[in-house]
């Protein structure tokens, strides 16, 4: 890509509020209190966990009654259920129909924070003997944890890997002696016999090789199968320590395959199964090639999805039939498509599966049983069970959406929003096990009350669980105030975190804080906390709004991940956008108008309009600002935003008033986040180039209040290890924990700028 011209201006953001607010539920006496958690993600409610408070021995204690069910894990061994969600881990043991919290995790009621990101998934070693998972230590990386399960401590094993929400901690072989970690482009084994031994070498001895965690898999014996470049490779765990000793003179693993390009961890994927060899290779998220490493496939399937379509995951069955999982931008969503992996006369094909019940449905998730012979599709409108020989509906659970489900030995668990179920294959009941949320909450007597939609629960406040009430005489206390005593919140406006739950004394105006302001593991970026309230300009000196930009150029990779992620916060944003990008992404450019997001004209033509070679003159510029917008009005049927930005924004004051004598206003960035710069721009210092990482914190430590952003979507010819796309969660998430919100550059030219040019 050619260089931007370096500069140093404003921009704009998104008028959403992100926040985690407490609201005072109930007070039965002194001794015993509900309030509930209302968690936003920018402006959105994503869930409302009710808590319960308590006093033991003279201490005030809080703990969770209901449990989102964002990811869940079982265990056939110990015969349970994790549930991790951003309040911490809880262990359902189903013998005794309750729900603790895994004391040694972090978790919400030891304040620790709350995880504004995506879930970075734990990692259970497949024995559940123990587990792996990321602890933030700054606003960019994380340590590795390791916890064990049976005896009850955790270590810290692995030092300042990347966060990267979303992705597992980690890969464990099957036997649960090993388990895969990424940090740095690189894939790293560690070794839990050598650790227990006290002898695991050192960690850049243990490098398999480049690449990331969704390039490799193991097998059932525990061989490590992963790409690098263009060749397969497998490698013996039993001899990681000898050929990690001998380093120097002998990689990891052996070639077993080679396949026709060269794989990028930052846009390729590999799925494979060891039992019937048959793996997945996906190239640039778009190109899906399904082949055998024994060639003995009839013939080889291959789909290319057009620009709506975006790979999410997929899955081999020893079959060598599957399931793969598709997004889609649609209607300013990103939604999901299910595509099958079908065995016809020895050949596989790729099936679209869209049968009735799912048509207008939402899909959150996917999994099959432990056979591969049946598959859950969780949705907005339920849940509905299919056998995959025939694709036969066997059952569905339509009373409430389901964000997530796990198979058991003899049936599944459907975490809902409201509850989370259970049910048996053979009798398709379903039983609730414990809430996941309420719709209204209160004390029935000195019981826990709730409400989910049209059914009432009490909640056991020793092990949490549901009993149904159809008394109609049912009524829920939610008086804040016994005796001398009032429940009450106050703000404190600590960044991601709006107020904050006491109880006071009314006799003597004491005032005891029941949940305690969060311990920060890391330093919370926050400008306006040191600059004072007049560092603001009305009318909004409560708003802490910046913008972000994104510059539509040429190619589109990243597109999916930006928008997804407005989408997901709940947020806008602004794209200024060039006919190049329009005549190469026609599609794209037609569904990007149904986000919640402004769209501004980039001129016609990606050139240096202050270049002397060009000879510019009002003519030129109206005409080259005019064409684009009516291409872009052509392909959408909108207009732009009146406002732009020149090519590489590259721009004096002629160019200014030109624009504006075409109707359009001038827009420049405050911050460059320089994620254009590649490896090969050597006309620029080495300094500007930087890792995302390394990107995210430079934006989170200098960004202030009314400033804009400046981003790229695509990938534009510039070369790069990793790409700050693929991380707009953490970056936004980092803004939202930090207090942000976000504007249009409209909104901030119109509150923040004297001179909108």
């Amino acid at each position: 890509m050619k260089k931007r011209i370096i500069a140093f201006y404003l921009l704009i953001c998104i008028n959403i509020f992100p926040e985690l607010k407490f609201e005072p539920v109930s007070l039965y006496d002194d001794k015993s209190s509900l309030f509930c958690s209302i968690e936003k993600l920018a402006g959105r409610v994503f869930n409302k966990t009710l808590f319960y408070g308590f006093y033991d021995n003279n201490d005030l204690k809080f703990e969770s009654v209901t449990f989102y069910p964002e990811k869940l894990f079982y265990s056939s061994q110990k015969d349970c259920l994790y549930i991790q969600n951003r309040m911490g881990l809880y262990l359902y043991d189903f013998r005794g129909n309750s729900v603790n919290e895994v004391g040694i995790y972090p978790g919400f009621s030891k304040k620790d924070e709350y995880i504004v990101n995506k879930l970075s998934e734990a990692s259970f070693s497949p024995d559940f003997k123990f587990l792996i998972a990321k602890v933030k230590n700054s606003n960019i990386t994380s340590d590795i944890y390791l916890f064990d399960l049976e005896r009850n401590n955790k270590t810290k094993i692995i030092d300042e890997v990347e966060i990267l929400p979303g992705v597992p901690a980690g890969c464990w072989s099957d036997d649960s002696n090993y388990f895969l970690y990424q940090k740095n482009g690189n894939i790293y084994y560690f070794s839990l016999i050598d650790f227990q031994k006290n002898k695991l070498l050192s960690e850049e001895l243990r490098i398999i090789g480049k690449g990331k965690l969704s390039s490799t898999k193991w097998t059932q014996d525990s061989q490590l199968i992963w790409v690098e470049d263009n060749l397969i490779y497998k490698a013996d765990s039993r001899q990681f320590y000898s050929r990690s000793i001998y380093s120097k003179y002998l990689r990891q693993g052996n070639i077993i395959g080679k396949i026709n390009f060269d794989f990028d961890p930052s846009f390729d994927y590999f799925r494979y199964n060891d039992i019937c060899r048959n793996f997945i290779l996906v190239q640039n998220f778009n190109s899906i090639y399904y082949n055998s490493l024994d060639n003995k496939l009839v013939s080889i399937p291959y789909l290319k999805l057009n620009e709506k379509l975006s790979f999410n995951d997929a899955i081999i069955f020893d079959t060598g039939e599957g399931i793969i999982l598709i997004d889609e931008l649609s209607n300013g969503k990103v939604t999901k498509k299910i595509l099958l992996i079908v065995k016809i006369n020895d050949n596989f094909i790729f099936k679209e599966f869209n049968p009735d019940e799912l048509k207008t449905a939402r899909i959150n998730d996917v999994e099959t049983d432990n056979n591969f012979s049946k598959f859950v599709v969780s949705t907005s409108k339920g849940a509905f069970c299919y056998n995959f020989s025939d694709l036969k509906l066997l059952w569905k659970y339509d009373s409430e959406e389901i964000v997530s489900s796990c198979s058991l030995n003899n049936g599944w668990v459907l975490g809902g929003v409201r509850t989370t179920l259970s049910t048996e294959s053979a009798s398709n009941t379903f039983k609730p096990l414990f809430a996941s949320s309420f719709t209204d909450a209160g004390f029935v007597n000195n019981l826990i009350g709730i409400t989910t939609d049209n059914k009432n629960y009490i909640i056991n406040k020793n092990n949490k669980s549901l009993t149904e009430i159809k008394d109609q005489d049912f009524k829920l206390n939610k008086n804040t105030k016994s005796g001398n005593f009032r429940l009450l919140s106050r703000d404190i406006n600590k960044g991601f975190y709006k107020n904050e739950i006491f109880i006071k004394d009314l006799y003597s105006g004491e005032q005891q804080p029941v949940i305690g302001e969060p311990i920060l593991r890391y330093q919370l970026y926050q400008p306006e906390s040191l600059k004072g309230i007049d560092y603001f300009k009305e009318p909004n000196p409560e708003k802490h709004e910046i913008a972000l930009v994104f510059d539509c150029i040429q190619t589109a990779e990243g597109i999916y991940q930006i928008l997804t992620n407005i989408d997901y916060y709940n947020i806008t944003a602004s794209f200024f956008i060039n006919g190049t990008f329009m005549e190469i992404n026609p599609l794209i450019t037609k569904e990007m108008v149904h986000f919640n997001v402004e769209m501004c004209n980039m001129f016609q033509y990606y050139v240096n309009l202050v270049d002397t070679d060009f000879f510019i003159d009002k003519n030129f510029i109206r005409q080259g600002l005019s064409s684009n917008e009516e291409y872009f009005f052509k392909l959408t049927g909108k207009n732009f935003s009146p406002f732009w930005h020149s090519p590489k924004y590259a721009y004096n004051e002629t160019l200014i008033q030109y624009g504006k004598a075409a109707g359009y206003k001038f827009v420049i960035f405050n911050i460059d986040s320089y994620d254009w710069v590649g490896m090969t721009n050597t006309e620029l210092s080495k300094d500007y180039y930087m890792s995302s990482s390394e990107i995210i914190k430079r934006i989170v430590e200098n960004i202030k209040p009314g400033q804009i952003i400046a981003f790229n979507v695509g990938k534009n010819s510039s070369v790069r290890e990793d790409w700050l796309f693929n991380n707009m969660d953490l970056l936004i998430s980092e803004l939202v924990r930090s207090g942000y919100t976000f504007t249009t550059v409209s909104d901030i030219m119109k509150k923040y700028r004297k001179d909108s040019r």
